[in-house]
């Protein structure tokens, strides 16, 4: 059995939303973490998707280690800051 291809969400913009639902559908693909400006937004956020890991800051969860991938549902005039 493959091992699950851990995501995180760097945000918790709407679109998300979709992208997290999308990663559910998938064989082996599971949202491990989520990301916010503040801690109580990813957690209230990571406890109403079941989400297990909430980070109180982007570069928290990119630092973390602890996933293969990130989606970033930021503005696009963020893009560039956080994939770099």
């Amino acid at each position: 059995m493959a091992q699950p291809f851990k995501w995180g969400i760097v945000g918790t913009a709407g679109i998300a939303l979709e992208v997290v639902n999308a990663i559910r559908r998938t064989q082996h693909g599971v949202v491990h973490a989520v990301a916010s400006r503040t801690l109580s937004r990813a957690e209230e956020w990571a406890r109403g998707l079941e989400i297990p890991k909430a980070y109180g800051s982007y570069l928290r969860l990119l630092e973390s280690g602890e996933v293969d991938a990130v989606y970033i549902p930021l503005p696009n005039s963020m893009h560039d800051e956080w994939c770099l």
